[in-house]
């Protein structure tokens, strides 16, 4: 049983004994994440047809839908190859790190997503960003952007030399 089942099957007990009335509507919003695109595909699968079934036994109309899709970065190898030897070039290959799966996602996923077969990838800089990503006093050490523009700079001179 997933964590959202277990959430309605819980309130509908409560509603049974008493302890909870009954709303006459209700908004739910669900913030699913996973590390590939094709496991969000089947988490939305599966709540869709949760909240159906949830729904179906008291003939309750439920109107649910997929409002923000982001996706999840898609590793292309060619793409990860480059990133890799850029960093060695620039910065050292004590600066490669191994591959992080983000469960996030990224409007710049979007290119990869509708087209599959793009060479993306996403590059970490360690530019001690504190407290936290999209956080309102988000701060970083801005240095870190010659290192990056400097890594993909590289990429694209290596890129070029390739056969795709």
């Amino acid at each position: 049983m997933h964590g959202f089942e277990l959430l309605l099957v819980l309130f509908d007990n409560l509603v049974k004994v008493g302890i909870v009335r009954t709303p006459e509507t209700a908004h739910f919003t669900f913030d699913l994440r996973a590390e590939t695109n094709e496991a969000m595909e089947s988490l939305i699968e599966k709540a869709q047809k949760t909240i159906e079934k949830t729904a179906k036994p008291t003939s309750t109309m439920v109107d649910s839908k997929v409002e923000n899709l982001l996706p999840v970065a898609v590793q292309h190898p060619y793409a990860i190859e480059l990133a890799k030897d850029a960093i060695t070039t620039v910065q050292g290959e004590e600066h490669v790190e191994p591959i992080y799966i983000s469960p996030g996602g990224e409007d710049f996923h979007f290119y990869a997503y509708h087209a599959p077969g793009l060479a993306a990838t996403m590059i970490g800089l360690g530019c001690d960003l504190k407290p936290g990503l999209h956080h309102p006093k988000m701060s970083f050490n801005t240095e870190s952007l010659i290192n990056g523009t400097k890594i993909l700079t590289e990429m694209l001179i290596k890129a070029d030399t390739k056969v795709w």
